[in-house]
């Protein structure tokens, strides 16, 4: 999947216009859709949890648990 962003109207705007392709041999459009709403939650937002989360998983993977993310999510703050 390859998901676009043009933010050249963002400071206008205040939105970053995005687009997406996918392999539907890989995913459907609900996977893709998912996917998508995934980097918007997580890079969207300005989130002390999030922003923890995220610099777990790109920059010392081995102490990134991904069950921290479930657990987020079924508190409801994800």
């Amino acid at each position: 999947m390859t998901l676009r962003h043009y933010p050249e109207i963002s400071e206008e705007k205040g939105i970053v216009l995005m687009e997406g392709y996918y392999d539907d041999k890989i995913l459907n459009s609900m996977e893709a859709q998912c996917l998508a709403n995934q980097v918007q939650i997580f890079y969207g937002a300005n989130d002390l949890t999030k922003n923890l989360l995220l610099n777990k998983f790109n920059k010392d993977p081995k102490s990134f648990d991904y069950n921290e993310v479930i657990d987020q999510f079924e508190k409801g703050l994800l």
